[in-house]
């Protein structure tokens, strides 16, 4: 009779197994919010102007990249290094001082910035 039992129990199909874990796929890479591309979209057109001269038409892109994002410091910086060029040296510690605020997680762009500021004094 025991071994009866355990036959017919064999034949039964074991109940679902129910899952506490869910198989999570790795997230994609986060894409820049479009605010980001469009910052450095500006910035690096701004760049363009300074190497060319044109230093009234990058303060326009520089400032529109620090209306999208007016904590990006080195849209700050850039800004700072077309007033340098220009010779409005009070301009130019202005925005080296905002850059220098915003920039303090960023070694390289602390080093160029005390050099730049130094610049604006001499």
């Amino acid at each position: 009779m025991l071994l009866s039992l355990v036959i017919s129990a064999c034949a039964l199909k074991p109940p679902p197994v129910e899952r506490t874990e869910t198989y999570h796929r790795p997230a994609k890479p986060a894409k820049p919010p479009a605010s980001r591309s469009a910052v450095d979209t500006l910035r690096r057109k701004a760049i363009q102007l300074i190497n060319a001269e044109r230093y009234d038409d990058a303060i326009g892109y520089l400032q529109r990249a620090i209306k999208i994002d007016p904590r990006d410091a080195r849209s700050w910086h850039y800004l700072a290094q077309t007033y340098w060029h220009m010779q409005d040296y009070p301009q130019c510690r202005a925005m080296v001082r905002r850059a220098m605020s915003y920039s303090q997680q960023d070694e390289d762009l602390q080093k160029a910035n005390r050099t730049l500021l130094q610049q604006c004094f001499e």
